[in-house]
């Protein structure tokens, strides 16, 4: 397998693209790329780029009693108030990690902080649904 195949893999897996290791890491724009094309990559800086890789926290899936806090955070601030939704890709699969209540600013969900989490904004209601359809999913 080729450098170029194995980091795209690595990559897509965990919901990155060289851009986001570039930042990451201080490399110009297109500099991960020519470093995989040229294979001019010196040891030092795969040992760069793969430390960056392994030090990856995996995601965690909420516990289930997460539909419990969006059910107090709906009873205290409305089913239409705001939150933000954290999310990831690890191992090739989506997972919703937890949400912060805009309200109270109180965070609810696994204690995952990497630096591949995104962010969407959504009402109470709309992400107790998908934490219920995530939960179903899990346990089927």
């Amino acid at each position: 397998m080729s450098r170029r195949a194995w980091l795209t893999g690595v990559l897509a897996a965990n919901g990155l693209n060289e851009s986001d290791v570039q930042k990451a890491l201080g490399m110009p724009e297109g500099e991960l790329n020519r470093l995989v094309q040229d294979e001019e990559a010196d040891k030092a800086a795969w040992n760069q780029v793969l430390s960056f890789l392994n030090d990856l926290p995996s995601l965690s899936y909420p516990a289930a009693d997460i539909l419990e806090d969006l059910d107090d955070c709906i009873r205290n601030s409305g089913a239409q108030a705001g939150c933000t939704v954290y999310y990831g890709v690890n191992a090739s699969d989506l997972i919703f990690t937890g949400f912060r209540d805009v309200v109270t600013d109180r965070y609810y969900g696994s204690n995952s902080s990497s630096p591949a989490l995104k962010s969407l904004h959504l009402t109470l209601q709309e992400a107790w649904d998908l934490f219920f359809k995530q939960n179903c999913t899990l346990q089927s």
